[in-house]
């Protein structure tokens, strides 16, 4: 199971450390407003889950992997120009320039004229989502529980992975980079950038940046990712106490 997370972690990687790029405010320097204007067709297509990428139990080719799915569901960030919608701007600049019509951004079934309000939507609804997923849910109507979504058949089996899923997202937090130090506090962290005249970078995993509002983003992504990543393994364990069935 170990392999299987380490495996799921590498396949995914490269997708969320694309989408946080996608997200960043640009307003870090020079450096920052460069790695905006990169195509974010990465962000829309991503490294894919295949059977080479990933070994984990529930990652079939004809069903697809839970994970990917789960990323999936995640809110983004899509540019529309008229009738046509994308996640890459570069994209949207090229239809603009061939239509001459005008970008909207759209976060959750919302349309924003600027797109730091868009961006502002989008860190708003992504923790929103990521504070809500771990949460079990059971309908006042139907009286079915679900937990992630999902529906779950045992009220005590929800609640422990609930638990997991909680102390997976709780283990993600920020580091702090100045220059070549690296440390946990951000106090200690704003008294280097200030002696040495160098930027304050928050660290999610592999994604630094200098913006703040950037910073949550990618901690949000990064709590989910956790937190998805603690409930597959627990149905896989849960899959593999099930008796198996007589032929």
């Amino acid at each position: 199971m170990l392999k299987s997370t380490y495996a799921l972690l590498t396949a995914f990687a490269v997708l969320l450390s694309a989408a946080a790029a996608h997200a960043d405010c640009g307003s870090c320097g020079p450096k920052d407003k460069e790695a905006k204007k990169k195509c974010a067709a990465e962000a829309c297509t991503g490294e894919k889950c295949t059977s080479e990428t990933c070994s984990a139990a529930q990652c079939d080719s004809a069903k697809g992997c839970p994970v990917a799915a789960a990323m999936d569901r995640l809110p983004k960030l899509t540019y529309a120009v008229g009738e046509k919608e994308t996640c890459c701007p570069k994209e949207a600049a090229k239809i603009v320039k061939d239509s001459g019509g005008h970008i909207h951004y759209c976060v959750a079934g919302k349309e924003f004229d600027a797109e730091s309000e868009a961006q502002a939507a989008l860190l708003e609804a992504t923790e929103k989502f990521v504070a809500a997923f771990t949460k079990p849910h059971s309908c006042s109507k139907s009286g079915k529980l679900t937990l992630a979504g999902k529906p779950q058949h045992c009220e005590k089996s929800a609640a422990h992975t609930a638990e997991l899923m909680k102390k997976a997202m709780a283990k993600v937090k920020f580091t702090y980079q100045v220059g070549d130090e690296e440390c946990h506090c951000p106090v200690q962290a704003g008294k280097l950038a200030k002696e040495t005249g160098k930027d304050k970078l928050f660290v999610v995993g592999d994604a630094k940046t200098c913006c703040e509002k950037s910073a949550r983003l990618n901690l949000a992504r990064a709590k989910y990712k956790a937190a998805v990543q603690a409930m597959v393994q627990a149905q896989s364990k849960a899959a593999d106490s099930e008796p198996a069935e007589e032929s």
